[in-house]
């Protein structure tokens, strides 16, 4: 004598779904709460990379000797352009015009985040 069970096919079926439903919406709360997590560190990097631009604009703001090069190259380039249309072949420079003229001025960016973030890559 056997025991048989009589078993729908319908209600397996509907478990099944069931099941294969429920494990899909836990992927997808998953795949939305890692979202939400990354986004917000992004929020916080990006505002750490605003931080750092913005304390390197405001370096160069105060860097005072850039107006200095500038008008040095712009006095030197006016009396070129002078002794061009005059057809001359040599220009009288003040010897501080053509130090500005010949500084190169470098700035070096304090950029810790970006760097890491580069060599993180």
């Amino acid at each position: 004598m056997t025991n048989r069970v009589k078993l729908s096919w319908a209600r397996i079926l509907a478990e099944g779904g069931a099941i294969l439903v429920s494990i899909l919406l836990a992927f997808g709360i998953q795949a939305l709460w890692e979202e939400r997590l990354e986004r917000a560190a992004e929020a916080e990097l990006l505002s750490r990379l605003h931080a750092e631009f913005s304390a390197n604009l405001s370096r160069i703001d105060e860097r005072t000797f850039y107006r200095k090069v500038l008008l040095g190259g712009e006095e030197l380039f006016t009396q070129i352009q002078e002794a061009r249309t005059d057809d001359k072949e040599t220009i009288m420079a003040s010897g501080s015009t053509l130090r500005w003229f010949a500084y190169a001025p470098t700035f070096e960016a304090d950029t810790p985040i970006l760097d890491g973030m580069i060599s993180g890559c």
